[in-house]
């Protein structure tokens, strides 16, 4: 994986909490065994990351790649080039609309890391709200089968339009559901892919933001570090290059 973020939105997240709290949080009903979760700090596009959905009316986790790969795609390098959909043309991209009846999911995460242009530069940001310690991004998913017969499970996360503050960051932000809307989200028996655009826009205009330090531009750092607030005068031995 290369240590240069990706250009998109959105392209970088975190998600620190224990298998048990995630299982609560979202009230799981199934996890995948064999897929040995760990907590990260700087979440990239190819890393694998757990992902709800609904199988058989129960609300299941499983280990998934960011950055979806069609079935039909010839290329896993695709991947690179799809891990964000964006919520207005879904039912228009061949890569997502035969996945929104069936395919739907949700992506947990902490909060997620954005850059504004500042000056010359880039500043990052850690993004994230308060009064909901684990977020519920919305996404699609599919599966894709390699050479080996081996089907290799991919996700997208969705993004609008910002909303609210956090329109000084960044012009776009990821689709956040909240807890009806989640399971709205995950109803495939119910809500048709016609239901959906209101659930696009039940994101919340409350988001907290603060910069951290450059040291998250590599995801080789992956560490408490990372969420840090940062100014240029804190004490630089927390970051090592």
């Amino acid at each position: 994986m290369s240590s240069k973020r990706s250009s998109e939105m959105c392209g970088r997240k975190t998600l620190t909490k224990g298998k048990l709290e995630i299982i609560e949080e979202l009230l799981v009903d199934e996890w995948d065994e064999n897929y040995d979760f760990q907590p990260s700090y700087n979440v990239a596009p190819t890393h694998r990351h757990p992902v709800m959905f609904n199988r058989d009316g129960k609300r299941a986790v499983s280990g998934m790649y960011w950055g979806l790969i069609p079935a039909w795609s010839k290329d896993r390098k695709v991947a690179s080039k799809l891990i964000n959909a964006r919520s207005e043309t879904l039912d228009m991209k061949p890569a997502f609309r035969d996945l929104l009846s069936s395919r739907r999911c949700i992506i947990p995460a902490d909060g997620f890391y954005e850059w504004r242009s500042e000056g010359k530069g880039k500043q990052p940001y850690y993004v994230y709200l308060e009064k909901q310690p684990l977020l519920s991004l919305a996404g699609l998913y599919t599966g894709w089968v390699l050479e080996t017969g081996h089907t290799l499970w991919t996700y997208t996360i969705i993004t609008r339009e910002s909303a609210g503050s956090f329109r000084n960051i960044h012009s776009r932000m990821p689709v956040i559901l909240d807890d009806e809307a989640s399971s709205r989200w995950l109803d495939h028996e119910h809500v048709s892919s016609e239901d959906l655009q209101p659930l696009f826009l039940s994101s919340s205009d409350d988001l907290l933001f603060h910069p951290v330090h450059q040291w998250v531009n590599s995801v080789a750092n992956n560490r408490p570090e990372c969420l840090l607030p940062y100014t240029p005068v804190q004490n630089m031995s927390l970051f090592p290059d």
